[in-house]
């Protein structure tokens, strides 16, 4: 999986986030869920108003974001885990047009508000 230029992060353990998205996309008729991978169950390939992005659900670690400047008052100490949003391979760099770039930030938007996201960040 690429870097992903949307980082969500949550001060809940990972299976309590993953749990709770899985719920929200069976309950959500915008979103389409699929798993990425029989062996990892924490990666999905996510369709979104006709676009194919990936999501992982990971625990947290620092180098998730320690690669970027950010300037944030964020406590980085309380993240737990972390949901990577990404496009896949079929639209990979289309994040620097437009309607594709605001599609993945509806997404990730709608996942943060939804599941009470601590902090989102855009690389």
């Amino acid at each position: 999986m690429q870097s992903a230029p949307l980082l969500l992060l949550f001060d809940a353990e990972s299976e309590w986030v993953g749990q709770n998205l899985k719920r929200l996309f069976a309950e959500s008729g915008q979103f389409n869920l699929e798993s990425s991978s029989h062996h990892n169950r924490s990666e999905f390939t996510l369709l979104y108003e006709g676009i194919s992005l990936n999501l992982k659900v990971s625990p947290y670690r620092f180098e998730n974001i320690t690669n970027h400047k950010i300037f944030t008052n964020y406590d980085f100490s309380n993240a737990k885990s972390v949901i990577s949003l990404s496009l896949s391979e079929h639209v990979s760099g289309g994040e620097r047009v437009p309607p594709v770039a605001r599609s993945i930030l509806t997404a990730g938007a709608y996942i943060a508000k939804t599941l009470g996201a601590d902090a989102v960040f855009w690389t």
